[in-house]
């Protein structure tokens, strides 16, 4: 998919796929340098088949993108005629794998190897499709890319986060006055909220994903499938920014041994960084939510109008609500209510915005740029009340010996978004909601309550012993009880 001149503009990627149909053959060419396909897993050593978008040209007329089989090796591991496989070379993280580019010249492949669930071509080169619109097969093709939005990218922050809780109760530092021992790092209550507030972001998310997983594989609706396109987008990305966020607060809260390589800090940081930009630039990504908010506003409201129905429906059913700043941050019905109101201060800020801009004669792509700062804290506020929702449905399945542990993890997921970037609030636009003294001190007392147990909590992941550093993070260096 990503080429060396386009990445997250896929549709205006340039290789190209024409229709012979004397030979019922597709000629793959990569046109200029700038087309040649690049970070293509598994390619540069050993692939044998590559999955290529490009552009299908049936008679001179580009019929947009589409994907395709292209064999690049054959089972000797020989490159084809007409393929050129070089290495994308060493990357700062996942060196284990071999990313590639590739760069085509008149490669001929069959007919049938064009991907056909939502486009094919016949034999004299007539186009087929489930969709009329070109906008439409082309967002019906990249849905596939849902999957690998919803890889498991918290695996480091997980991983991290029982080292650094370990070595927090195990590491001291300070006595509380002259004769006294020394109190572990967890007691302070900066370590605690620090490393605690990413514990309860990091379940959050995790729900998230299940829900989203759960929901792609039960056979979703057309409507259902936009709607996890653009929160798979949201969730990708503000997990991304979470986990290299939590990966540094965890080399730090180790102190120097954080930043010994064998405890794997730097290997995390390495790695996690690739979210950031892997399957889709996290801040072009972030604005499908609000896109896919817009679309179904417009939507809605043409119906509103003219009658078809008389409220918003569905994701946007909580906009008919008239939330208060004034709801009661204690309880979890009171966050969400706080959430719903700052997402509709949002909304009714980028919209009035956008409606101003068109006046002014921009057109909707020069106006969406000119709010683009107010549009991602829009998209921030709709994924962060989707988590919380899903959080909030989490804890009324749970055993009731778990509900109140839940809670209060909800609660300082909630209450840390002043704090954790995948969670800020716009602060250009309208003072953060939960910053008050009030707010701060009720998660102080959270951090406080978890604190105990909050190592045990982490052996709910199940990372194996053997996948863990020495508590005292002192890994090869011997101890004088070992000489």
């Amino acid at each position: 998919m990503t080429e060396q001149g386009h990445g997250s503009n896929v549709r205006a990627c340039q290789t190209t796929a024409i229709y012979d149909k004397e030979n019922k053959e597709f000629i793959i060419n990569s046109p200029n340098d700038g087309s040649r396909k690049m970070w293509i897993a598994n390619t540069a050593c050993h692939g044998l088949k590559a999955c290529i978008f490009a552009r299908l040209i049936l008679d001179g007329r580009d019929c947009g993108v589409n994907a395709f089989i292209v064999p690049i090796r054959n089972k000797s591991l020989i490159i084809e005629k007409n393929v050129e496989i070089e290495d994308c070379g060493n990357k700062l993280g996942m060196n284990g794998l071999d990313n590639g580019i590739l760069r085509f010249t008149n490669k001929r492949i069959p007919r049938e190897n064009l991907l056909n669930k939502v486009t094919d071509v016949t034999e004299d080169g007539s186009l087929i499709s489930i969709f009329d619109r070109e906008t439409d097969r082309f967002r019906a093709i990249t849905e596939s890319l849902v999957g690998e939005r919803l890889s498991p990218f918290l695996g480091p922050t997980k991983v991290g986060l029982i080292i650094s809780l370990r070595y927090a109760n195990w590491r001291v530092q300070f006595s509380p006055g002259k004769g006294q021992q020394e109190v572990p790092l967890l007691f302070y209550t900066s370590h605690k909220r620090r490393l605690l507030q990413i514990l309860g972001t990091l379940f959050g998310y995790d729900f998230m994903y299940h829900y989203l997983w759960d929901r792609v594989e039960s056979s979703p609706t057309q409507a259902d499938i936009e709607e996890i396109y653009a929160l798979s987008a949201g969730v990708k990305s503000y997990s991304g920014w979470f986990t290299n966020l939590a990966l540094q607060t965890f080399t730090e809260c180790c102190g120097a041994q954080g930043f010994r390589a064998c405890n794997r800090f730097g290997h995390f940081k390495a790695d996690a960084g690739a979210m950031l930009t892997g399957a889709g630039d996290n801040t072009v990504l972030v604005q499908q939510v609000a896109k896919f908010m817009f679309n179904n506003y417009y939507r809605q409201s043409k119906n509103i109008k003219n009658k078809k129905q008389d409220k918003f429906t569905g994701v946007l059913e909580h906009l008919n609500k008239n939330p208060s700043p004034e709801a009661d941050f204690n309880t979890l019905e009171g966050q969400h209510e706080l959430l719903e109101y700052r997402e509709r201060l949002l909304f009714d800020k980028v919209n009035e915005n956008l409606i101003k801009r068109a006046k002014q004669g921009m057109n909707r792509f020069e106006a969406w740029n000119a709010e683009l700062h107010l549009v991602m804290g829009l998209s921030s506020s709709y994924i962060d009340r989707e988590v919380h929702k899903i959080f909030m449905k989490k804890i009324e399945e749970a055993p009731d010996n778990l509900k109140e542990l839940l809670t209060d993890l909800c609660s300082i997921c909630v209450l840390s978004s002043d704090e954790i970037p995948a969670f800020a609030f716009n602060k250009g636009y309208k003072p953060p909601l939960f910053n008050s003294f009030e707010a701060q001190e009720r998660l102080n007392e959270l951090c406080i309550k978890i604190a105990p147990y909050a190592e045990e909590i982490t052996e709910s992941f199940g990372v194996p012993e053997k996948c863990l550093p020495r508590r005292d993070l002192l890994d090869g260096i011997p101890q004088n009880d070992e000489l």
